[in-house]
């Protein structure tokens, strides 16, 4: 939201690209969608590392071979759908993530 602000007010201000960065910034082990995924992958694998990928009903992959490749493929598609989300409702969102240089952080978006 307050990248949304900022580029109303004419300029994107440094705290705000810095924010960005750093809660998006899914290269960034630091960051806050890099640390959601881990948490999701790490509850998903402990519980289901035993099983068949097929036993997961094929949720994203038919060729995964682990558990954790078909986890590894839903969290992809999360992140596919979240930056479909995001070009969806915002108007021009490639020019607001590659404001506070985070163009790469949804490469749905800005391809």
């Amino acid at each position: 939201m307050r990248l949304v602000k900022d580029r109303a007010a004419a300029g994107v201000k440094s705290t705000t690209a810095s924010a960005c960065t750093r809660d998006l910034g899914p290269a960034n082990p630091a960051s806050r969608l890099a640390k959601a995924c881990a948490l999701a992958r790490s509850r998903v694998l402990a519980r289901c590392a035993a099983l068949a990928p097929n036993a997961l009903g094929l949720p994203c992959s038919a060729s995964a071979t682990s558990v954790e490749q078909a986890v590894d493929c839903v969290l992809d598609r999360q992140h596919a759908q979240v930056a479909r989300l995001v070009t969806d409702e915002i108007a021009a969102p490639c020019a607001l993530l590659e404001g506070v240089g985070a163009g790469a952080t949804l490469p749905g978006v800005c391809e």
